[in-house]
């Protein structure tokens, strides 16, 4: 059975704070006659600090998530791979810029060529 703690308590010697979702196992031990029982895990069930949980239906804000804070080294490494992003993209913008002014030129040598050779008489090269 799936419980929430709602206020402080004990479950399996171990204190349980508000928000802690944990599991209640049925328990396997002997009696004082050496005979063994089993405690289901209803009968461990509180109603002053549990509150069972629907695991099929459990809201993700109900649910208490402990967030662990960014070390040094994992932020210097964020950043590096912040950063080495920002600049490989700068570069590919520079090489589509290079490649289209390359290409303009080209296109300007091409036509400057087709006009020299298709507007000639023969008499501009004779002094």
């Amino acid at each position: 059975m799936r419980v929430r703690a709602t206020q402080t308590g004990y479950y399996n010697h171990r204190r349980c704070k508000p928000g802690l979702e944990f599991e209640l196992l049925d328990v396997y031990t002997k009696d004082k006659d050496g005979e063994p029982i089993v405690i289901k895990a209803a009968a461990q069930f509180s109603e002053k600090w549990m509150k069972k949980v629907d695991v099929k239906v459990r809201r993700k804000e109900e649910t208490k998530k402990i967030e662990k804070p960014e070390t040094a080294a994992q932020k210097g490494a964020r950043e590096k791979r912040e950063k080495g992003a920002a600049e490989a993209k700068a570069a590919a913008e520079v090489a589509a810029a290079t490649n289209a002014a390359a290409e303009a030129f080209a296109d300007a040598e091409a036509k400057a060529a087709a006009e020299a050779a298709g507007s000639g008489t023969g008499d501009e090269d004779v002094l």
